[in-house]
């Protein structure tokens, strides 16, 4: 928010990760975990449930996605992220692999991932 003369104003956009990601995927939530201490704090990880939807070419057959795939470095800006390590939906069991960002993940059409993002 902006303050001008007395009157806010509120930013119409904001850009959360430093690389576009494919059109055809969407941030479905972003929710911060608990302390495992104290659990009505905030800890220094979060959930994100990413959506990568199908495409159906007879809605549009002229329609050209400028970005196919995750891009390189792709990660948040204003947040300094340790590690993005899948895990099931509900967060509750992770798998082994870890990524220092999004462009090694892999999320097929029409499904569903979860990531346990780290921030340092």
């Amino acid at each position: 928010m902006e303050a001008e003369h007395g009157k806010i104003q509120v930013k119409r956009t904001l850009r959360m990760l430093n690389k576009q990601f494919p059109c055809d995927m969407h941030i479905l939530t972003l929710r911060t975990q608990p302390d495992i201490v104290y659990a009505q704090f905030p800890s220094n990880n979060a959930l994100i449930v990413l959506h990568r939807q199908g495409y159906d070419c007879s809605v549009n057959k002229n329609f050209a996605c400028s970005v196919s795939q995750i891009q390189e470095n792709t990660n948040f800006v204003h947040a300094d992220v340790k590690e993005w390590q899948p895990t099931t939906l509900t967060g509750t069991t992770a798998q082994k692999e870890v990524f220092s960002d999004l462009s090694n993940a892999v999320i097929g059409p029409m499904s569903l991932q979860t990531f346990n993002i780290s921030f340092i």
